[in-house]
């Protein structure tokens, strides 16, 4: 039995612990490269027990402590000291906290899985369902009381402690199939008797049948980021650096043009408004008049083209819908002051003779107003029509699902549905980039005011009971140069969705969408020595 220890001895570097079959201790001091020193025996008598959990500190006194479960089901705490030396084993006397463990198959502290600052444990039932502990920091009762946080999980042989393995910020667990999958359950930091704490899981590689245990929720080494030691049955130790997981979703920035974008009260993306082959940007001037760059596919823009006369600050909002009326061609959404809401429908063409839309009808007669903003985030609901979102100044966020058709009797969306109780009050902007992971889905991107982005995987089934997005992770920092953000969708022709921001100088700048690509999170295994 082998198990992260955390920095056991104090020296800087994240070690491991094992027992042996004759129920000797062993501390293996970690290198901090990714290998191991030759083990030091720090105990005997521990074959009594029949599972450890190390590597976290659970009195909160800034040193990492050892968990252990006798075969009578007793839970008993060895409080460490912060020194492997000659005269001292690396942990206090046992005190015994609790008793009935033996319900459990498997225990495992991820670190940090509720978002108190403090870590927790995590044990799973014969019967597949998991449980939370939440740790306390205090030495006179360290583990609160169980809450239930999942079933089914009897479908893995293993469940592993990753630590912040995504690199979020947020504490994550590992599990293994039959199979050899591995799969991923990525933390969101909030877990409570309401919220699992954790988003569904997904495989991240394959293989791991070879080893008899895996170990996480550490820094091997020294790298900032959190590895896996996995061990073979001769003992063999193997280890897998840990290396970023999640792409942010773009290049860095490139300035596409240096001034003259200040002029803009309102930037809007329109798909390919003029019938091309490109996406192509609409702004309106603080005059009210309206003007229409076309997209020239390699991530520029050509000259602007007025077209539409003063009248245009009527709208508090102009929004790009996509094909809101099903006729195959991009549309126009605009909010009157008033609170009513204008539908005009595109052509399909620029030119000296047209606009590039028809004449507005009003779809909505109030009510629009209350609303802080509107979004048109395309399908957002996956039922292939474009719909509409807003958000209101308490927070939450409501969705219009599209009808496809606009006629006398049908305003081209159903009634409001509420998929957002709180919170999207505190962005400063909410930006609709489209598909933004390359998952066929729909996705939201918003901004806080200290320019942290954060992004909002879609998962296509916005209803009553979904809201429709996964929680948010953060893709960015710094943000809070730019006066506008948009996702103007592909526009290098790489079929990536990009982003555009002007900032308060006039100037646009480009960022080349990455689609989001996904690694495992770790590297090819390298030997680190044996047990």
């Amino acid at each position: 039995m082998t198990v992260n220890a955390g920095d056991f001895n104090g020296n800087g570097t994240d070690d491991l612990i094992s027992r042996r079959t004759d129920g000797t201790l062993w501390f293996h001091d970690g290198t901090g490269s990714g290998s191991f020193r030759t083990a030091v025996k720090i105990g005997s008598g521990w074959g009594i027990y029949s599972q450890l959990v190390g590597g976290q500190d659970f009195n909160n006194d800034g040193r990492p402590d050892v968990l252990a479960r006798k075969t009578d089901g007793t839970l008993w705490f060895y409080a460490g000291t912060g020194r492997v030396s000659s005269d001292t084993e690396g942990y206090k006397p046992a005190v015994r906290i609790g008793s009935g463990w033996n319900i459990y198959d498997i225990m495992v502290s991820p670190g940090d899985f509720s978002g108190d600052a403090r870590p927790d444990l995590i044990a799973r039932k014969a019967d597949g369902t998991l449980w939370l502990y939440q740790g306390t920091g205090r030495s006179d009762n360290l583990l609160g009381t169980p809450v239930r946080i999942g079933t089914g999980w009897n479908t893995f042989d293993m469940i592993t402690g990753a630590g912040d393995y995504t690199g979020n910020g947020k504490a994550d667990l590992l599990a293994r199939k039959a199979d050899g999958t591995l799969w991923l359950y990525e933390g969101t930091g909030n877990a409570s008797a309401t919220n699992p704490g954790y988003t569904p899981g997904r495989s991240i590689s394959k293989g791991w049948s070879a080893y008899a245990d895996v170990i996480g929720a550490s820094d091997f080494n020294s790298d900032r980021r959190t590895d896996l030691v996995g061990f073979k049955s001769d003992g063999t130790l193997w280890f897998f650096a840990g290396t970023p997981m999640n792409d942010n979703g773009y290049k860095p920035a490139t300035r596409i043009a240096t001034t003259g974008w200040q002029n803009y009260d309102i930037l809007l993306s329109p798909g390919t408004f003029n019938s091309g082959s490109t996406n192509d940007l609409i702004g309106r001037k603080k005059d009210g008049t309206l003007w229409f760059h076309n997209g020239d596919g390699k991530g520029g823009y050509g000259k602007a083209v007025k077209i539409g006369s003063r009248g245009w600050n009527a709208f508090t909002q102009i929004l790009a819908p996509g094909d809101f009326n099903g006729d195959g061609k991009p549309d126009l959404l605009a909010r009157h002051t008033d609170g009513s809401l204008w539908f005009y429908a595109g052509t399909g063409t620029v030119s000296t003779t047209s606009e590039g839309y028809k004449p507005g009808r009003k779809i909505g007669n109030g009510g629009w107003q209350n609303f802080d903003r509107l979004l048109t985030p395309g399908d957002y609901n996956g039922d292939g029509k474009p719909d509409l979102l807003g958000s209101k100044a308490d927070g939450t966020l409501w969705l219009w699902a599209g009808t496809g058709t606009i006629t006398k009797t049908n305003e081209g969306y159903t009634k409001a549905l509420k998929i957002g109780n709180g919170g999207w009050q505190n962005f400063t902007q909410i930006i609709t980039p489209g598909d933004f992971n390359g998952d066929k889905r729909t996705d939201l991107i918003a901004r806080k005011p200290d320019g942290t982005l954060l992004f909002y995987a879609g998962t296509g089934k916005a209803s009553t009971t979904n809201q429709g997005y996964t929680p948010a992770r953060t893709i960015g920092t710094g943000f809070n140069i730019y006066t506008t953000i948009l996702g103007p969708n592909d526009t290098t022709g790489d079929g990536k969705p990009d982003l555009l921001a002007t900032r308060t100088d006039g100037s646009l700048w480009h960022y080349t969408g990455t689609g989001m690509p996904t690694t495992p999170g770790h590297k090819t295994p390298t030997t680190a020595g044996k047990l």
